[in-house]
Parts: structure tokens; C-alpha cells; sequence
């Protein structure tokens, strides 16, 4: 009986192996079905997203130029049927394409949501932040909407003929009728105006008067130049005073100078004794943004925005004696923006090269990088420093020792350093900023060497001028 039992079960067993195996094989096409799926769908939310970002990128442009020709010019509607078609054009346009980005950011979250899914934190917080980004572009876009919408109302107002405005007022109040919103906001809009043109008359009439005044003072000052260069040609010993005169007041203006830059000194009028503009540059993605975040809020988000053209904070710093106040740009990496980025590197005192170590091409980048900061801010010796970024990842494809010999290479200082762990950020700043101080002290000092060497030499000029006519 035992023996019969055992047999039926083990053909039993036999029986269902092979749907077993069925079973497993279509669970793991089923999860490589997901998989491929997920991949799609994110590669197409990807392609939807920058076309948005450029759309928008336009769109901003186009309010930008309204704008100007509503305020400058005043043109009229009819005339900026262009402007208008665009905008509807591009409006169209933003729309059709936020809606893809919403249908495809649901397919993904259904994606997820299915059984047996690949519902994993990397999965999810993908999806969150293709959603972030999804909100973000929509409230640009409807911001930015607004605003020409708001331009197009005024300028509507202002179309207005002057006989249309008085004729319309004075039938009102004739007939005493009490004004709608339209009425009211003309009213304002025209007061607005009327106490604008009145206000640059004022400006005009002060600007001329103070022109008049500074050529009468400027022709009294040259009467005084030459009664006095008279009186010192015919008295020997005054034209010595002015000169020594002249000499001491250099000198002092040299130090003043030398003072006013903040090199060991304190202006208690502010809280900080001199400004640096530092620009941080690289491709994108390898966490400039985060690392400005880091060192000017002391805060980490995973969630992040591409940056579009340029953005900067501000921190003060205490380097030695010096309070530096540190004005961050952060540029956009991305190849449309640098027509942009470009402008930004003047008046330049420090640059920041940031890289990701675990992205190589943006390592080899670098290379372009500082050849752009020579090309726009001249072979002068503006510090730059060298950063890798994410140096925290397990999964690092730059070495240390490469960084290192291609520093010494470049003859820059370079860091690895961490936003999301605060690695070294701080002190990426704080050796750019005593670079620049060394750099500003430098260039000080070979100012004030060179200027007492010209006044040394005018004045072994005039001597031997002197002695040679009393010989004579």
C-alpha cells in the first residue's frame, strides 16, 4: 500500500515539474518584458524633456522681447502679428508636449505599479523625479504665460488714441455712470504716464544744469592751472613745493588704493571687506549645482532641475583677516547654453572646473574647459581650481592617481570632493579665495613698485634738467 502511495506521488510530482517550470520561465520574461518597458519609457521621458527645455527656453526669450517692445516702442497689436503667432504657436507646442510627458510619467507609474513589478527605491525615485521635473516645466510655463498675457493687456490699453480716451472719460462722468475694471486700470495706466513724463522732464532739466555747472568749474579749474603753472615758472622754489606737493599726494593715493582692496584691513560698514566673483563651470550633470547648494545653504537635494543659462549665490567666507564675500555663478553645462555662459567670465577672480569621477568623458572634458576660461579671461593667471565630484560613489571610473598627475599637469590644485557627504567642499572655496588673495597681492605690489619707479625717474629727470642749466 506504501509502495502504491509513493509511486502516485512521485508521478504527481513529475506531473507538475514541468508547469513549474513554465511558471518561472514566463515570470522572468515577464520581468525582462518590465524591464525593456521601463527602459523605453524613460528614454522617451528623457527626449520630452529637453525638447520642453528648449521650448521653453524660447518661450522665455519670446517674453523677453515683448516685453521690450511694449515698454519701448509701444507698438500696437496689429503690428506684432508675428510676436502673436509665435506665441500661440509655441503655446501649442509647450502644451501638446507637457501632456506626453504626463501620459508617459503615468505609463511609468503603472509600469510599477503592476504585479510582480520592479518596484525598487532606484525605480521610484526615478519616477519622482521625472514628476518634479514635470511640475517644475508646467509652473515655468504657465509664469511665463501669464506674464506676456499681462503685456498684451497693456499694450491693448495702450492703443488707444487720445480722442478715443478723453471723449470716453467725459461721457462717462457726463453721464455718471459709474467706470468698470477696464476703465479704471486706463485711468491709472494713463496717470502712471502722465507722472513718468514729468518725472525724466525733472530728470532732463537736472541733468543739464549739473552739465553747466560742471563745465563752469571745470573751465574755472583750468584758468587756476594756468595762473598757477605761470607763478611756478617764474619762482623756482614754489614749482619745487607743488611738486614734492604732488608726489606726497601720489603716494598717499597709492596706499589708499592698496587699503581699499581689503588686504588686511576691516570696513565695519559692511560685513565683509572684499567681493569675489567666482564661476563654476563643467558639463553637465556632474553636480555643480550641488555643490553650490552644499557650500552656500549647507544643504543636499537628490531632486534636481538642469540648470538653464546661469544661477549664483552668495556666501562670506573668513580667510586670514579677510572677510571675502563670494559671489557664485553657477553655469549651465549643457552645449545650448554656452553662447550664454560665455558672458559670465568677465570680471572673473577665480573659476571652479568640476568634473564626475565616475563619468570619464566629463573628466576628459576638462581639457575644453580651461582652454574656454584662457580664451575668455586671457592668459593673466585667473586661479582655477580642479574638482571630482561624487567621490563618495563605490563606483568611480577616474582614479586618484590619474586626477593627480593631471593636475600637476595643468599646474592647477585639485580636490575630490562630495556634496551629498559634504566632502571637501568647504575647502575647495576657502583655497580659491587665498589663491586670489595671493594673486591680488601680487599684482598690488608690482602696481605700487612700478608707479614709484616712474616717480623716481621723473624726479632724477628734473635734476639733472636743473643742473645742466646751471652749468649752462
Amino acid at each position: 500500500m506504501r509502495s502504491i502511495n509513493s509511486t502516485t506521488a512521485n508521478t504527481t510530482q513529475s506531473a507538475s515539474s514541468p508547469f513549474s517550470v513554465m511558471s518561472t520561465n514566463f515570470q522572468s520574461s515577464s520581468l525582462v518584458t518590465q524591464r525593456l518597458d521601463w527602459e523605453s519609457l524613460r528614454k522617451q521621458a528623457r527626449q520630452l524633456e529637453n525638447e520642453t527645455d528648449s521650448k521653453l527656453v524660447a518661450f522665455s526669450k519670446l517674453c523677453s522681447n515683448y516685453s521690450t517692445s511694449v515698454i519701448t516702442s509701444g507698438k500696437t497689436p496689429s503690428s506684432n502679428t508675428s510676436s502673436d503667432l509665435l506665441f500661440i504657436t509655441l503655446s501649442n507646442e509647450i502644451e501638446d508636449l507637457l501632456s506626453k510627458l504626463n501620459a508617459i510619467n503615468t505609463k511609468m507609474s503603472e509600469c510599477l505599479s503592476a504585479e510582480g513589478g520592479m518596484n525598487s527605491n532606484a525605480t521610484v525615485h526615478t519616477l519622482q523625479r521625472h514628476r518634479d521635473i514635470l511640475r517644475d516645466y508646467s509652473h515655468e510655463y504657465e509664469k511665463t504665460k501669464r506674464t506676456i498675457t499681462s503685456y498684451k493687456e497693456r499694450e491693448q490699453l495702450l492703443s488707444l488714441s487720445s480722442n478715443q480716451r478723453e471723449t470716453g472719460l467725459s461721457n462717462r462722468r457726463m453721464d455718471g455712470s459709474s467706470n468698470n475694471g477696464s476703465t479704471s486700470l486706463f485711468m491709472k495706466e494713463y496717470d502712471h504716464l502722465k507722472n513718468s513724463h514729468s518725472l525724466i522732464d525733472q530728470q532732463i532739466e537736472m541733468a543739464e544744469m549739473t552739465k553747466e555747472n560742471l563745465q563752469s568749474q571745470s573751465k574755472s579749474l583750468r584758468m587756476l592751472q594756468q595762473k598757477m603753472n605761470t607763478i611756478a615758472q617764474k619762482f623756482p622754489m614754489i614749482n619745487n613745493l607743488v611738486q614734492k606737493i604732488k608726489l606726497k599726494k601720489r603716494k598717499d593715493s597709492l596706499i589708499l588704493a592698496r587699503m581699499s582692496n581689503g588686504l588686511g584691513t576691516s570696513n565695519p560698514s559692511k560685513d565683509y571687506d572684499v567681493l569675489f566673483k567666482i564661476v563654476l563651470i563643467g558639463d553637465s550633470a556632474v553636480g555643480k549645482t550641488s555643490l553650490l547648494q552644499r557650500f552656500a545653504e549647507q544643504h543636499f537635494s537628490d531632486t534636481h532641475i538642469t540648470t538653464i543659462g546661469v544661477d549664483f549665490k552668495l556666501r562670506t567666507i573668513q580667510v586670514g583677516n579677510v572677510r571675502v564675500k563670494l559671489q557664485v555663478w553657477d553655469t549651465a553645462g549643457q552645449e545650448k547654453f554656452r553662447v550664454i555662459t560665455k558672458t559670465y567670465y568677465r570680471n572673473a577672480a577665480g573659476i571652479i572646473v568640476a568634473y564626475d569621477v565616475t563619468n570619464g568623458e566629463s573628466f576628459a572634458n576638462t581639457k575644453r574647459w580651461i582652454e574656454e576660461v584662457k580664451n575668455n579671461c586671457g592668459d593673466d593667471g585667473v586661479p582655477m581650481v580642479l574638482v571630482g565630484n561624487k567621490c563618495d560613489c563605490t563606483d568611480k571610473v577616474v582614479s586618484l592617481q590619474d586626477q593627480e598627475e593631471y593636475a600637476k599637469l595643468m599646474k592647477l590644485k585639485f580636490f575630490e570632493a562630495s556634496a551629498k557627504e559634504n566632502i571637501n567642499v568647504d575647502e575647495v572655496f576657502i583655497e580659491l579665495t587665498r589663491l586670489i588673495l595671493e594673486r591680488q597681492e601680487r599684482v598690488n605690489k608690482d602696481t605700487s613698485r612700478k608707479d614709484n619707479e616712474k616717480l623716481d625717474l621723473r624726479e632724477s629727470n628734473k635734476t639733472n634738467k636743473k643742473s645742466k642749466d646751471k652749468c649752462c
